[in-house]
Formats: structure tokens, C-alpha cells, sequence
């Protein structure tokens, strides 16, 4: 299924098969469909392997804290984690926490990671690492971390000759929500 094919799918569903009234709202109102799905976690790891990212970065900590920049291309960051040899190798313990919880850091020491741990916590287009000072190993210690987020749809990389489902690997099932939606919002449903 192309974009093309998309197009003239949803032309019919919305009574204009020659895309007269709709040609330059049906490719926008996808794209938009899609992104919508993506917000309200309405799709599976599967649906949209395209705009999976596990991005590899290489954080060298300094006074025992490391920032990384989320892509400006980012769509949806979702996690942190260590790669299952390295994982093994250090010992390291990544845990998830707010940043309230960081703030209690300050006033209260018995809150902050301790022996192995290292906590992380987003701030707007950063996340931030924090390890336990109790951490002996490399000075300073390094680690790669994959980032997994998921990035922002393309249509530039999808020309006519492109299959969504064969070529890029969205299910059919993702695609027709995303129709549905798109349908929806150019009807004024949406």
C-alpha cells in the first residue's frame, strides 16, 4: 500500500475519488493521523518499525552526571537502557525517576543512587544521568546507552514505488486507523 494508494482510499471514503476537493488535505491529514496515533500510544512497537529508533550514544559522566539532547526529529521518546553485554559487564542498574525525586536528592542524601545505581529522568529535550558516587569502575565512567524513541514520519521518504507494508513494515492495521482518523478529521468529525 503507497501513499498514493492511501490517497485514493481515503478520496473514495470521502466521496471524491479524483481527489477535486481533498488533493491537498488527504497526504497532510495522514501524516497528521499518524502522529496523533503515536501521542495517545495507540500503536504497537510492530505496527511502525520505520519510525522505531534505538539510537546508541556514548555518555562519559562528569561529578558522576551525563545530559543527552533528544533529536529535534524526535517524535515520541520512550526509554533508556543498556545493551544486555554491557548490562552484564558493569553491573549498572538504570532506574526511571521524576525529577521532584531528583530535587529531594538535594535535601535529603538517603534518596540518591546508591552502590550500582544510576537514575535518569527527562526535562524537556534532555535526559539527564545521575550515578551513585558509591560507583567505582573507569574514571570517568562511560557507558553506551540506546535511546528509544520514535521519530517523526517522512512522507519524503515515501515515493510511489514505496509499499508501506511490504517496504517499510506498518501493518495494515495501523495504516487503515490512520485512515479512519484522517477520514474523520477532513469530514469535521475529528
Amino acid at each position: 500500500m503507497t501513499l498514493e494508494d492511501i490517497k485514493k482510499e481515503m478520496g473514495k471514503r470521502l466521496n471524491d475519488p479524483d481527489l477535486t476537493q481533498f488533493r491537498g488535505l488527504v497526504g497532510n491529514a495522514f501524516i497528521q493521523a499518524i502522529c496523533d496515533l503515536i501521542a495517545k500510544g495507540e500503536y504497537q512497537p510492530e505496527d511502525i518499525p520505520d519510525l522505531m529508533v534505538d539510537d546508541p550514544i556514548s555518555t562519559t559522566f562528569d561529578n558522576w552526571e551525563a545530559t543527552y539532547t533528544i533529536p529535534s526529529e524526535t517524535q515520541r521518546f520512550l526509554d533508556v537502557y543498556l545493551d544486555t553485554t554491557d548490562l552484564m559487564q558493569s553491573g549498572l542498574t538504570l532506574k526511571r525517576v521524576d525529577h521532584s525525586e531528583v530535587k529531594r536528592i538535594q535535601l535529603e542524601p538517603a534518596f540518591a543512587p546508591s552502590h550500582t545505581e544510576c537514575f535518569w529522568y527527562r526535562v524537556r529535550d534532555r535526559v539527564h544521568f545521575i550515578l551513585s558516587k558509591d560507583y567505582v569502575e573507569a574514571t570517568p565512567p562511560s557507558w553506551e546507552f540506546i535511546m528509544l524513541s520514535i521519530k517523526n514520519p517522512d512522507p519524503d521518504d515515501w515515493t510511489s514505488e514505496v509499499d508501506l507494508i511490504a517496504d517499510k513494515g506498518y501493518s495494515r492495521n495501523f495504516l487503515y486507523s490512520c485512515i479512519n482518523k484522517a477520514v474523520d478529521s477532513l469530514r469535521g468529525a475529528g
